[in-house]
């Protein structure tokens, strides 16, 4: 959360907006974007799929910052997670971490 100075306005005042709806189409929900922050986060700790902690370290030595390569990496995240929690595609690590690896490319 520190790292996101953007927000840190909403994380003041958090208790306000406490039932406050964000709108997919034009606005970033800070909560749930910290939290897919949160998951990458998560994954490349533990390396789990296997291999995301390499893809992750390519990132960075690309010349992305932390917080670009979570971003760009919480991209492929969310596509998925969209797809699945729909019921279009079942979870495949293979497909997820091939999807991740065309960011080093």
């Amino acid at each position: 959360m520190q790292q996101h100075a953007v927000y840190h306005n909403t994380w003041e005042f958090a208790d306000e907006l406490e039932g406050h709806e964000y709108d997919t189409e034009t606005d970033v929900n800070p909560f749930v974007h910290i939290a897919f922050d949160a998951v990458i986060v998560n994954q490349v700790t533990l390396d789990e799929p296997r291999g995301i902690k390499n893809i992750y370290s390519r990132l960075r030595l690309k010349g992305l910052d932390h917080l670009d390569a979570l971003h760009e990496m919480a991209g492929v995240f969310v596509t998925e997670f969209y797809e699945i929690s729909r019921g279009r595609i079942p979870y495949s690590d293979e497909r997820y971490l091939r999807e991740l690896r065309k960011l080093v490319r």
